[in-house]
């Protein structure tokens, strides 16, 4: 079950559920007026009369409700409608059986009841001053209670639901003997119910189109919905959950970026303005680390994003959180600009490392290569060489082998950057990493030399003297 549908019955069950909520006046009110009067008693105006032998079995039914025995209930109020189907208090006892169905988890017949009664002028079918709007508000409150019983409600269902909550908000026909004090007691009761059951008719099509995985449809639900709960922390981050669903379907960062944004929001609000416990949002902000870290490649900015949040239900426009991948070719734009020479070797060198001995034989044997800067690390032989070691990723690993068309007249100088291009790639080893490439010593610029020693002549002993 969503928490949704959890939070709502947990309050429905401690408020008025089945409008059977001892203290309320509008449940004592309605409790009073659903009672027809005793057949010695003065009736209420307009005149209803009993007949012989009703009395006892309307009053079995009352008594079951009161008593919270819905399933009995149910059976004395069909008892009574058998044996008096043409009762003055026909519609009284409507009232009856929307309680009773909606205590005995009947929730679909209770729904389809109130929307008979409330398909038209509810309080002309109820005319009486004193005990007319209590039936009314009985249906309505039990009503506005009974949709967060349904597993899956109708459209029809959640429209006679918000018929019954929005009524309850504004219903202002007090009944004969309130004070106006009474009347405004009254709705600091019965608000709250009616205001909880249009937020849960807002938001279930997004928690049901999300169990679907019908993200789309969960996105528009929740989009409107957070435009008339901004401060919702749920719904923030149900709206999250239905753009985490896009993405994953569409691979569209902006949605992942609005997700990071709306569960940070939710995360950080203030628990009790947002409706949320901390330990709630102690769970999203996990989340929310999970999934910025799993973007974004760290956690990096993830304290701004979270101050940033509260300001607003909705991110500022250009919004975007930057992905991994982003961070990673800016970083790499930026090593290559400064550093070109450098970025098109390791380029290469990946590309080499990847596909090995086989991918250099298939793609890059005897093609010419870019230009290339690298370290001189020695020269074979030492004296007029004709092959250069170089470095080129650091200033110490010999990774290409520069065969030269002439040897070089001397010694070349180890330490010293050179530049070359026109070179043909010959060879490669995989292990140790080497390319060997053909080279004109004419074409390498950088290249410092010294003259080489002259060769060690080894002297002859001297002549021993005869003796």
């Amino acid at each position: 079950m969503h928490i949704l549908q959890k939070n709502f019955r947990a309050m429905a069950t401690a408020a008025i559920l089945t409008a059977a909520v001892a203290g309320m006046p509008a449940v004592a009110l309605a409790q009073d007026t659903a009672k027809p009067a005793a057949p010695d008693a003065k009736p209420a105006a307009p005149q209803k009369k009993m007949q012989e032998g009703e009395y006892d079995a309307y009053n079995a039914a009352l008594v079951d409700l009161g008593k919270n025995d819905f399933t009995k209930a149910l059976a004395d109020l069909d008892a009574w409608k058998q044996k008096f189907p043409n009762s003055e208090y026909a519609t009284d006892g409507k009232v009856l059986y929307i309680r009773a169905y909606a205590g005995a988890k009947q929730p679909a017949k209770a729904i389809d009841l109130a929307g008979e009664l409330l398909s038209g002028d509810i309080d002309a079918v109820f005319p009486d001053p004193k005990g007319g709007p209590g039936l009314v508000l009985s249906v309505l409150v039990t009503t506005a209670n009974t949709i967060a019983q349904l597993p899956t409600a109708t459209p029809d269902e959640f429209a006679v639901a918000r018929k019954a909550a929005d009524m309850l908000l504004k219903y202002n026909r007090k009944a004969e003997g309130y004070t106006d004090a009474q009347w405004a007691q009254l709705h600091t009761q019965v608000d709250p119910i009616a205001k909880q059951a249009i937020y849960f008719i807002t938001v279930s099509p997004g928690v049901e189109a999300l169990q679907k995985k019908d993200y789309d449809t969960a996105e528009g639900v929740f989009r409107k919905a957070l435009q008339q709960y901004p401060e919702n922390a749920t719904v923030a981050s149900n709206l999250a959950a239905a753009l985490v669903g896009e993405y994953i379907k569409k691979s569209d960062p902006a949605k992942f970026s609005e997700a990071l944004y709306l569960f940070a929001r939710a995360a950080s609000v203030d628990a009790t303005t947002g409706g949320v416990t901390k330990e709630w949002q102690a769970n999203v902000a996990k989340s929310l680390t999970s999934y910025y870290t799993q973007f974004h490649g760290a956690t990096d900015g993830l304290d701004d994003l979270e101050a940033l949040a509260v300001k607003s239900p909705t991110p500022p426009e250009g919004f975007a959180v930057k992905t991994g991948a982003e961070i990673d070719k800016e970083k790499q734009d930026a090593f290559t600009a400064a550093h070109p020479d450098l970025a098109r070797w390791l380029g290469i060198k990946k590309l080499l490392t990847d596909g090995g001995e086989a991918y250099f034989k298939d793609n890059m044997s005897d093609a010419g290569m870019p230009k290339f800067k690298g370290k001189v690390l020695e020269g074979k032989p030492a004296c007029n060489s004709k092959e250069l070691i170089v470095a080129m990723s650091d200033d110490t690993t010999p990774e290409v082998t520069l065969k030269l068309d002439t040897p070089i007249k001397g010694k070349p100088t180890a330490g010293v950057d050179i530049t070359w291009d026109g070179a043909v790639a010959k060879a490669f080893t995989a292990a140790p990493f080497n390319l060997t490439m053909e080279m004109e010593q004419a074409k390498i610029e950088g290249l410092e030399k010294t003259a080489c020693a002259p060769p060690v002549t080894k002297k002859s002993a001297p002549p021993t003297k005869k003796q």
